[in-house]
């Protein structure tokens, strides 16, 4: 899905943007579609030869999931919506918190329980954007994967988790200067 829509801004390779749980499918892309640069967004970011679920046993990733459970299927869930808000759009306009949590679905466990199958990270340019104010992602665990792992200095923005939501004018201008370097 996220390969198919790279293809389709051809002829320029877009630089594509993987958001919290999507960073464990980012680092994919480029094998599918040519890209000019992987973006990390308070993202979790996978260990090559890793299952996620074990980068987490073992290391401090994520912030307060004492309201997240678990469905019938294995799917994890906010049990509240008030709880979602607190941790994911801390700092949005609170109409627009209603909202996204208002669409929010159970996540499968498959991305965190299969063993990732890189070898090492794409050779492309690859940057990630650290929220200082993240309560799911926790930002010194995405300082450390970025420095660590993908090999880059993290850029830092102030604010939480979504800044789509909550400052998507500051979140496009620190994009758009990363995708003109």
């Amino acid at each position: 899905m996220i390969a198919g829509a790279a293809r389709e801004v051809a002829p320029e390779a877009p630089v594509i943007v993987g958001h919290s749980m999507s960073g464990i499918a980012l680092p994919f892309v480029p094998a599918l579609a040519a890209v000019r640069r992987l973006v990390f967004l308070a993202a979790l970011v996978p260990e090559p030869a890793q299952r996620m679920a074990d980068v987490q046993a073992r290391e401090d990733v994520l912030g307060d999931t004492s309201a997240v459970a678990r469905d019938e299927h294995g799917r994890s869930y906010w049990v509240s919506s008030d709880a979602a808000i607190d941790v994911l759009y801390h700092d949005c306009d609170p109409a627009r918190a209603r909202e996204a949590a208002a669409r929010l679905r159970p996540q499968a466990r498959t991305p965190h329980e299969e063993t990732c199958p890189l070898a090492r990270f794409p050779q492309v340019p690859i940057s990630y954007l650290v929220m200082r104010g993240d309560r799911m992602v926790r930002p010194d665990w995405s300082r450390t994967a970025a420095r660590t792992r993908l090999g880059v200095e993290p850029v830092e923005l102030p604010g939480g988790h979504a800044p789509m939501l909550a400052q998507p004018e500051r979140l496009a201008a620190r994009l758009i200067e990363l995708a003109a370097s």
